[in-house]
């Protein structure tokens, strides 16, 4: 399986993007979070447009480092993403999903962090979590297999001036396993995982 390469030559990119990027999301089944649906599987020509994104928050932040079959690192700021944050079908605790490019390569990822024991106004530590990393534009899905692979330590969640039913969210997410390639052979494994974005508790 042919790696994705973040680092290297475009890692000094990653932290240009930040400037400029953008980009695009949600069954579940065992391996993946039904917030990450089939839908992105199709050709991209056949996607419907992308759903306007909810404001990432202006201190928004999606820090990563990754590798195995995606490498490199990932700084995103809330100018260079585009995030979504919901609860999980059924209500069951919350979403957060977080997109961007990295650097000048072509690749656009998707993260979408499940946390199904979040409530409204709530903090917690090892939160069991489902984590989910999408290679937008070719179906490639990377996901943890249950919620006894990785957890959430959310450290804050305060009312966003933006909507009252809306919370900023803060948090780390560990996972002990790497995240298995859905219908493939490969992996990624996650070194460093760190988020703050938005969920939308009630209507907008």
């Amino acid at each position: 399986m042919q790696k994705s390469a973040i680092s290297k030559p475009l890692i000094a990119l990653l932290a240009t993007v930040a400037l400029t990027g953008a980009c695009s999301g949600a069954a579940e089944t065992n391996a993946v979070d039904a917030d990450a649906t089939s839908q992105d599987t199709r050709p991209s020509a056949l996607l419907p447009p992308a759903p306007k994104p909810v404001a990432c928050s202006a201190d928004g932040l999606l820090s990563a480092s990754l590798y195995g079959a995606l490498e490199g690192e990932i700084r995103w700021q809330a100018e260079a993403m585009s995030c979504e944050g919901m609860p999980r079908p059924g209500g069951e605790g919350a979403r957060l999903r977080f997109a961007g490019g990295a650097g000048d390569s072509g690749l656009a990822l998707a993260f979408i962090v499940a946390i199904p024991g979040l409530e409204p106004g709530t903090r917690g530590t090892e939160l069991p979590t489902r984590l989910t990393i999408i290679e937008e534009g070719k179906g490639r899905f990377f996901g943890s297999v249950d919620l006894d692979n990785c957890w959430t330590d959310v450290s804050n969640q305060l009312p966003a001036d933006e909507n009252e039913h809306a919370s900023v969210v803060a948090g780390k997410v560990f996972c002990i396993a790497p995240l298995a390639e859905v219908n493939g052979d490969s992996s990624v494994s996650i070194k460093h995982f760190e988020f703050r974005g938005i969920v939308i508790w009630g209507p907008q």
